[in-house]
């Protein structure tokens, strides 16, 4: 299907033989898992902007709740994050998502009106390119539990209209679950 695109993110360490596997796959996109807060320089253990982009890398994940959990990346450093991905040609894929608790709560709504405010703050974009927000409900991350279809449907409705003052800032903007 012409309209469908397939992105591989794998570990690091097998960024370069997945690369050279899918080379002249044209139906298949290489991404990574995450980058570093600085385009390049020496901050050793971090993969840089730069060292993806050498790797032919179309595009990255950044705000991955294990991220947030494990890294303690908040929404700013996912900000600074996308603002280097906004100058490059390297397509962002912004993951958000409530906790259990969150959902229990009632808040999930709060939570990614949040999350999307502070990650887009002050953010120009690159309407050249296109922007992917993946709805990733912690709450059914590894639990064996997943959103229903009801679920889903509603809060992409509602990410639909709460993106609609970034719109114009990518030439796209793509929801996924």
């Amino acid at each position: 299907d012409k309209n469908v695109e397939v992105v591989l993110c794998p570990a690091y360490v097998s960024i370069k033989d997945v690369s050279n596997l899918i080379y002249s796959n044209d139906s298949i996109q290489l991404g990574a898992q995450d980058m570093s807060l600085h385009q390049k320089g020496a901050y050793t253990g971090d993969v840089s902007l730069d060292m993806l982009d050498e790797l032919s890398c179309s595009y990255v994940i950044i705000g991955h709740s294990e991220r947030r959990l494990n890294h303690n990346e908040n929404n700013l450093k996912i900000n600074k994050k996308l603002f280097i991905l906004d100058e490059s040609n390297i397509t962002p894929i912004i993951c958000i998502g409530e906790s259990f608790e969150e959902r229990k709560a009632g808040i999930t709504k709060n939570i990614l009106q949040q999350q999307i405010s502070e990650i887009f703050a002050n953010n120009k974009g690159n309407n050249k390119k296109d922007c992917i927000i993946a709805y990733e409900p912690i709450w059914a991350i590894g639990t064996g539990i997943s959103a229903d279809i009801q679920t889903i449907e509603y809060i992409h409705n509602y990410l639909e209209n709460i993106t609609q003052n970034i719109a114009g800032n990518y030439r796209n903007i793509y929801l996924l679950y």
